[in-house]
């Protein structure tokens, strides 16, 4: 605090971030989720997870702020290889957020996620090569209003991502509106 305990406008907004992640937090330390070590992990795949963390985001002084959410997937040209590039690329996200957190170096991580299976890669993100699966669950995001939507293909091939995106999936989501 400043001058007289009359907080700054750093403070300020200190003080409402602190606010919003202890709704947040309050939330996400429902029964349904705190009883459920992967619920944390899984939340940007499941929308019936992320609608409440919205919701409350808005109850605690993010109304009228924009909603933005970043989505991990793995989009190849066969279910196989976008499966394979998934468990390659990004096997961490099936570990628990604590023990994440905790892991000091990439030997460590190489060790945490040694007996982690390809298929535990469905569990925590969508691995596809269905356009139109990856359609859907982008529209499913419109449904609970948010603003944006920051995609994050773990595949390699970035070039070929954006113009397969940019020609069938953009088409198909035409119909959202773009800013709210």
């Amino acid at each position: 605090m400043t001058d007289g305990d009359r907080p700054s406008d750093i403070d300020a907004k200190l003080i409402e971030v602190a606010n919003q992640y202890d709704a947040l937090n309050a939330e996400l330390a429902r029964p349904a989720v705190g009883n459920d070590p992967d619920a944390l992990r899984r939340i940007g795949k499941e929308l019936s997870q992320l609608e409440p963390v919205v919701d409350a985001f808005r109850r605690s002084g993010g109304a009228g702020k924009p909603v933005v959410v970043q989505v991990a997937f793995a989009w190849a040209e066969s279910d196989a290889v976008a499966l394979a590039v998934a468990y390659d690329q990004w096997r961490q996200a099936a570990l628990a957020p604590p023990m994440l957190a905790d892991l000091p170096t990439p030997e460590a991580f190489d060790a945490a996620v040694a007996d982690i299976p390809p298929e535990a890669m469905h569990d925590v993100l969508l691995a596809s090569a269905d356009l139109n699966e990856h359609a859907r669950r982008l529209q499913a995001f419109a449904e609970i209003d948010v603003n944006a939507v920051y995609l994050h293909n773990v595949a390699l091939n970035q070039p070929l991502f954006v113009e397969t995106f940019g020609r069938e999936v953009l088409p198909l989501l035409r119909g959202v509106p773009a800013d709210r």
